[in-house]
């Protein structure tokens, strides 16, 4: 079964919300704060981590299939999305010359017969290349004796 999901991302990396189907432009231009623009991915093996639908304590590698942010949110000093700009260049913010910048919108997609699970301790070294492990992930750190 393949599940498409867009994933809303405030500018501090947590998850803002999920929908299920596309927004519409104004849903996404209220989001981000602005005009919109399609981030390009870097690569086609782009991953995120995200939680089995059917079981929230398992992650995923979910396959990146779009980025949307704010098109001038350079010019308006919004600050680095360590999760929108690992999404886009599977690299952390300081090690990318224009690092996606405030609130942004995923598009990702799991096929759950085939998905890649990946274990919290291989989520953490991707979370700890951006010099700590995002907010989101912060609860399940305390609570987990795998690290």
């Amino acid at each position: 079964m393949k599940i498409t999901k867009w994933m809303k991302i405030e500018a501090d990396g947590s998850v803002g919300g999920l929908l299920d189907s596309k927004p519409t432009l104004k849903e996404m231009q209220e989001w981000v704060g602005g005009l919109i623009e399609f981030a390009p991915i870097s690569s086609k093996t782009n991953w995120l981590p995200v939680q089995n639908p059917e079981d929230l304590s398992t992650l995923y590698k979910g396959k990146v299939l779009e980025v949307i942010c704010n098109e001038e949110g350079l010019l308006m000093s919004l600050g680095a999305n360590a999760v929108a700009t690992w999404a886009t260049f599977n690299s952390p913010v300081n090690r990318v010359r224009y690092p996606i910048v405030g609130k942004c919108i995923i598009k990702y997609s799991i096929d759950c017969d085939k998905a890649e699970e990946i274990s919290f301790n291989e989520f953490a070294s991707v979370a700890l290349m951006h010099d700590e492990i995002p907010s989101f992930a912060r609860n399940k750190a305390i609570n987990r004796s795998d690290l």
